[in-house]
Order: C-alpha cells, then structure tokens, then sequence
C-alpha cells in the first residue's frame, strides 16, 4: 500500500520544480559564491530576482513565503538577541569577569588535559560568553 501523505510529498515536490529555469539560478547561485557584491546586498537582490523567476505569481510567493518564514524569523530573532545581549556584557566589561572567573575554575591539577576541560567549559559559557572571550 502507498501512503498519501507520501504521494502528495513527491507530488507537490514535482510541482515545484523549475526545470525551465536552470541556467538563470545557476547564474545567481554563481554571482552569490563568487562575492560580486557584499552578501547582505546581493543575497538581497537574488533572493529578489529568484523568487520572481521562480514564483511568478503573488499566490505562489505567498505560499513559499508562508512555508518557510516560521522557521526563518526565529533564526533571526535568536541571533539578533544573541548580538544585543553580547553587545551589553561587553560594553559592561561583564565578559571579561566572566572570563577571569571563568579561568580560576580549573584547577592546576587538570592543566594537561585541558582540551577536555575547554570541550566540557564550552557548552555551557559559550552561550553566555563572545566566542572571543571564551
């Protein structure tokens, strides 16, 4: 036995595809790699120029849109308040206490397996600290 929600996978993937279109999305998939622009602005632009190619209808821009802007603007959100919170530690000097005490937590004993104790250390304080800090 099939499984609908199977079928109707593979039906609407097929659906989407843009054989048509190939070379112009190869060209902005090859404008993007090879940095022509600054990327904030030409992934701006391509993202643009592909959905229009791609999606020619509003109806279909607002389906693509709808399918995937959840996801998109939580990514989003986390980082730009992973920015700001870092931004208020370091403009406190707040990381680097967090550095020094940080760095009196591990004993002189561990010293030689310290690879470890920075793997361990990591998770949790690089949530907290700047990569640079840590």
């Amino acid at each position: 036995m099939s499984d609908p929600t199977l079928l109707e996978s593979v039906a609407a993937e097929v659906a989407n595809r843009r054989p048509g279109r190939l070379a112009i999305n190869a060209v902005l998939t090859l404008a993007l790699v090879m940095g022509v622009m600054p990327l904030p602005v030409l992934f701006m632009i391509g993202f643009a120029i592909s959905l229009l190619i791609n999606c020619p209808t509003i109806d279909e821009q607002k389906t693509l849109l709808n399918a995937h802007s959840g996801s998109a603007l939580a990514v989003a959100g986390m980082i730009f308040a992973a920015g700001i919170f870092t931004c208020i530690l370091s403009g406190t000097k707040m990381i680097d206490a967090m550095a020094d005490g940080e760095m009196h937590l591990v004993p002189p004993a561990l010293g030689s397996y310290l690879s470890v104790v920075t793997a361990l250390l990591s998770i949790p304080f690089t949530v907290f600290n700047s990569n640079g800090a840590f």
